[in-house]
């Protein structure tokens, strides 16, 4: 048996709905699965190379599935901010957003244009419309500061729901396996 795990946001249009609640029932999910998954090997070969490279790979699998809940949440912050400033009249443009992005998203190389337009662009703009709000003064916002505030807490905790998610695994795992 694969590991095969599809989330239901991944082709979803309102991202910014995605919550700190849904990131750990997905990772549970993952993780269920995944112990469905050992449940069904046959352990009586866990010594040969087939067992051990397949067993990589499954780990990697999960690391992938983990790390996409983990990168729709916090595209779900960052989409709730853009919002949220349309809402309070913030003048941001596209480039704004992309360099907002990466405050939100160190290391994430690209955010679908498309996906930036939508939240962040305004009919007929063109380049020459400058924004009137500075990206220092929109950064030092009280509406950046709080969104950003709550985007902090929300991964440290979904950093730790995964960690303990991970160790009740290994304990499963063990139970399993027979270690």
């Amino acid at each position: 048996m694969l590991f095969k795990y599809r989330s239901k946001w991944e082709r979803t249009t309102n991202l910014q709905n995605y919550k700190l609640a849904d990131y750990r029932a997905e990772i549970l999910v993952i993780y269920r699965k995944l112990e469905e998954v050992i449940a069904d090997i046959e352990v009586a070969d866990d010594e040969s190379a087939d067992f051990f490279h397949f067993m990589k790979r499954l780990a990697g699998q999960v690391g992938q599935a983990c790390g996409a809940a983990k990168k729709r949440l916090k595209m779900s912050y960052f989409l709730r901010f853009l919002i949220a400033a349309k809402e309070n009249d913030h003048d941001i443009t596209v480039t704004h957003a992309k360099k907002i992005a990466k405050v939100f998203m160190p290391g994430r190389s690209s955010i679908s244009e498309k996906v930036l337009i939508q939240h962040a662009g305004k009919p007929k703009r063109t380049a020459a419309n400058k924004s009137e709000i500075s990206l220092d003064n929109l950064l030092s916002s009280e509406l950046f500061i709080n969104h950003f505030t709550e985007f902090h807490n929300a991964e440290e905790a979904a950093d730790l729901h995964k960690t303990n998610t991970s160790l009740a695994y290994q304990e499963r795992k063990r139970e399993i396996l027979g270690d």
